[in-house]
């Protein structure tokens, strides 16, 4: 306590000068920022989108966060199908091994061809992709900021949810792609033989006029249903993300809540240190304190910008 006191509250034993204004400590915790900086932009450009362990535990966080978003609204939150998982990650494979970024691939193939030759039966489905991001909650922004994406995510027609990641290049950066597929399974599909139902119309495709473009597929089915009774059980219980995934999958944010603590701390000591500064002329260490905070907000708004600016999404 005696040490802490010394360090960032003035008194009669530090000569009223707090010593984490020293221009030793100042040298030291601008050392520090900058290595927290260099860790950042080396987990950002290097590890993560070279490393199979971030691509594969984003998964868990865009559903947990995909579901927070739909209960805010007060929707049904999604669960986890295999067989639709295992159509996103066809697709983002797909997408990293050919270097494109698309609803359909070079070869005209449309997302909802993915979707039915892993063998899932739909009624409706929406698609969401996005590359060249570093936090999960970037991607979920970018995707809440557009009207289409926003409306597959809260579809309330939708009840099932499989996400795909891959590592690959894309326009020469090493990044992850994200395939986000929504789906409600073709009750004729799963259904006993005893089904009396009507005609099914043709597919129609959906497609918003936004720059950003999103795909919707719906199939319109009237049925009825004798007393049948699903057989056929293909989900996975919704996998929340741990705190150990989410800090992972969020380096951007948990990097800017470092800094954040870190100007509330030297902000904190100043305040103090402004209130001795008129009798005992601290200015030089004022000014001191106030370089760190520069310093730092300088380096967030820069992480925020770079990042930001480069994520893309369709």
């Amino acid at each position: 306590m005696k040490r802490l006191k010394k360090y960032f509250i003035p008194h009669k034993g530090n000569n009223y000068k707090p010593h984490v204004f020293h221009i030793r400590s100042v040298i030291f915790i601008i050392l520090g920022i900058l290595l927290i900086e260099a860790l950042f932009l080396l987990n950002t450009f290097i590890i993560n989108p070279r490393t199979g362990f971030f691509s594969e535990i984003i998964k868990n966080v865009l559903v947990d966060e995909t579901n927070k978003v739909r209960t805010e609204a007060a929707e049904n939150t999604l669960k986890i199908n295999p067989i639709l998982e295992k159509a996103a990650q066809s697709k983002a494979e797909d997408m990293a091994q050919k270097g494109y970024f698309s609803h359909e691939s070079p070869d005209g193939k449309s997302p909802w061809e993915w979707i039915s030759e892993a063998g899932y039966k739909y009624a409706s489905a929406g698609e969401n992709l996005a590359v060249n991001f570093v936090d999960s909650k970037d991607v979920i922004n970018a995707w809440l900021a557009s009207e289409g994406h926003k409306k597959n995510i809260l579809n309330k027609y939708f009840t099932e949810i499989g996400i795909g990641t891959a590592k690959g290049t894309y326009k020469g950066r090493d990044t992850i792609f994200v395939v986000q597929y929504f789906a409600r399974p073709d009750l004729l599909a799963i259904a006993p033989e005893n089904i009396e139902s009507l005609p099914k119309s043709e597919p129609e495709i959906i497609r918003n006029s936004l720059e950003e473009e999103m795909a919707i597929i719906n199939k319109q089915s009237d049925i009825k249903v004798a007393g049948a009774e699903r057989t056929i059980d293909p989900f996975e219980e919704i996998r929340e993300a741990n705190i150990g995934e989410t800090i992972i999958s969020n380096p951007k944010t948990i990097t800017r809540y470092v800094y954040e603590g870190i100007i509330a701390i030297i902000a904190l000591s100043l305040i103090i240190l402004l209130g001795f500064s008129f009798k005992n002329k601290n200015f030089r260490l004022f000014t001191h304190g106030m370089l760190i905070i520069l310093i730092i907000s300088a380096f967030i708004a820069a992480n925020s910008y770079i990042i930001s600016a480069s994520i893309e999404i369709k």
